[in-house]
């Protein structure tokens, strides 16, 4: 249990509550501050940690309701590489892959809202090609890609002093080129090269201070 965590309680009603959590990790709230027909958000964070929270609403409700959860923030690891939902990149170019079976800008908005839920976290995001074509061509896409990656989060408010795009070329492949050689088919290798040409973000810092509105 993780005891003085900052809980956020914002009703769409206006009012909001902030509180810490107890030695047993724990809080509640009294008799009648959550209020009928409102839709609640709550934040729950702690410095040193991964914040986390979620939504829940009493539009429509006729009888007393209970509403219990329970909230599991991770410690920071820095420079521990956390893994994105899909980002991937059509070959041999940096635009986000976006078609039927994978949407790009939709798997970074995780981190979008990973970054506006946790204001300090300063990241690194990490950008792979897959082995084919010239090494340090490789090298210079891969920056490309990890530039398109902040560009678009920078696109949707996050401060560019948060984000530090890093392209690390063909250095670091999940499935070796020898691997691929071996496969059978070229729709199975072709799918392999797909998986190396990825996106990662590492937490390097999470001490940034926003700046105050004027």
């Amino acid at each position: 249990p993780l005891s003085d965590s900052k809980v956020i309680i914002q009703g769409s009603d206006g009012e909001s509550y902030e509180m810490s959590t107890d030695g047993n990790g724990g809080l509640s709230l009294c008799e009648g501050e959550i209020k009928k027909d409102v839709n609640y958000s709550v934040d729950v964070s702690k410095t040193g940690y991964i914040g986390t929270g979620d939504q829940f609403s009493t539009l429509g409700l006729t009888e007393s309701t209970t509403f219990a959860r329970e909230y599991f923030l991770k410690e920071v690891v820095i420079e521990k590489e956390y893994d994105l939902p899909l980002v991937l990149y059509p070959y041999d170019r940096a635009e986000l892959l976006v078609n039927d079976e994978v949407n790009s800008e939709d798997s970074l908005m995780f981190l979008f809202d990973l970054l506006t839920r946790n204001q300090t976290f300063v990241i690194q995001l990490e950008a792979h090609t897959d082995s084919r074509g010239n090494p340090d061509y490789n090298q210079n896409l891969s920056q490309r890609r990890a530039e398109t990656c902040v560009n678009f989060l920078i696109a949707k408010g996050i401060d560019a002093a948060r984000l530090k795009p890093v392209g690390l070329g063909e250095s670091a492949p999940i499935i070796k080129e020898s691997e691929i050689n071996a496969m059978a088919t070229t729709e199975e290798q072709e799918a392999a090269h797909q998986v190396n040409r990825r996106t990662v973000f590492k937490i390097i810092s999470y001490d940034y201070v926003p700046p105050e509105d004027n």
